[in-house]
């Protein structure tokens, strides 16, 4: 590549938004990554306008956020603003790490558009390299977009609490009545296929 090559592309890529530059950063990951070609070989197709039958990625949206694992979780409930949010959702239940700090990350936004388990939605991350968000980050989402949630509910698998019943419960933003809520959801049994799952790289 040539530096006149080079430097067109560094000029147009600081003029797109940052939600754009973080899918951008992931095609450069998988195109560097271990099946690149086979990357660049569907990209060229897409972009020739060819038909790829084989669904590339189940990531529909990348954002940057600030993840803050340094401060209690109800801290960063009440800067959410949330219309509703559930009780259970605190210290006791999702405890801080003794290292917790905050973080900028980018939290990819995954689109199955099928029924599946937790354990098969956590499966599928693993397979694009993310495991998933915690309720910090998922908190960190619903600053950053607020309004995000009231297109679709947004699960984050990464952190798991135990209800009064010893059922394990997962954090998920949605909206109700026009309310943007943070609630609990039982982790066990099948997301139906309107569910969103935030991810973060491994």
């Amino acid at each position: 590549m040539s530096n006149d090559m080079l430097g067109s592309v560094v000029r147009k890529l600081v003029m797109l938004p940052v939600e754009i530059l973080g899918t951008i950063y992931d095609l450069l990951e998988k195109l560097a990554g271990k099946n690149g070609e086979k990357w660049f070989s569907d990209l060229k197709k897409f972009l020739r306008g060819e038909i790829i039958t084989k669904v590339v990625s189940f990531i529909t949206h990348t954002f940057t956020v600030m993840s803050d694992e340094a401060h209690p979780v109800e801290d960063t409930v009440i800067i959410g603003k949330f219309d509703v949010n559930n009780n259970d959702i605190n210290s006791e239940n999702f405890p801080l790490a003794k290292d917790g700090k905050w973080t900028r990350k980018e939290i990819s936004i995954f689109h199955f558009g099928k029924t599946m388990s937790s354990e098969e939605v956590i499966a599928e991350m693993d397979k694009e390299g993310y495991k998933p968000a915690t309720i910090w980050d998922l908190l960190g989402l619903a600053i950053r977009k607020p309004d995000l949630q009231r297109k679709f509910s947004i699960v984050a698998l990464g952190s798991v609490c135990k209800d009064c019943v010893g059922d394990r419960d997962v954090p998920c933003l949605y909206e109700d009545s026009g309310d943007r809520r943070l609630s609990l959801r039982h982790f066990h049994g099948d997301w139906v296929d309107d569910y969103r799952f935030a991810g973060v790289r491994k």
